[in-house]
């Protein structure tokens, strides 16, 4: 009975993660994200003629909705990032229960 609920938490713990992966790759996506339009804030801030040329007709280049994009991606790295830690604690843990219950067999 033991080896089957072993069998049952190993299959458990593997899939557990296998998410923790796919969270840390969503992490490095919104990272990615969030350094590119920081680098695309700086661009347009360091440029004075884009940023007081309010006649593009493309709203990517608009200050206040590339600082609302800004905050909005970082937000979600730091949510992610807590998330992570989280995952990666419990994990620590169900593993540590996993190796205790293998011995006991």
């Amino acid at each position: 009975m033991l080896r089957d609920y072993l069998a049952v938490a190993r299959d458990a713990l593997s899939a557990q993660k296998e998410i923790y992966q796919v969270k840390e790759q969503r992490l490095r996506l919104a990272q990615q994200e969030y350094r590119q339009l920081h680098d695309a804030w700086k661009d347009k801030s360091t440029s004075q003629t884009s940023l007081n040329s309010r006649s593009s007709s493309s709203s990517k280049y608009d200050p206040d909705i590339l600082k609302a994009e800004i905050s909005t991606a970082k937000s979600r790295v730091n949510k992610l990032k807590r998330d992570l830690a989280c995952m990666k604690q419990e994990l620590q843990f169900k593993e540590q229960g996993f190796e205790t219950l293998k011995e006991m067999t």
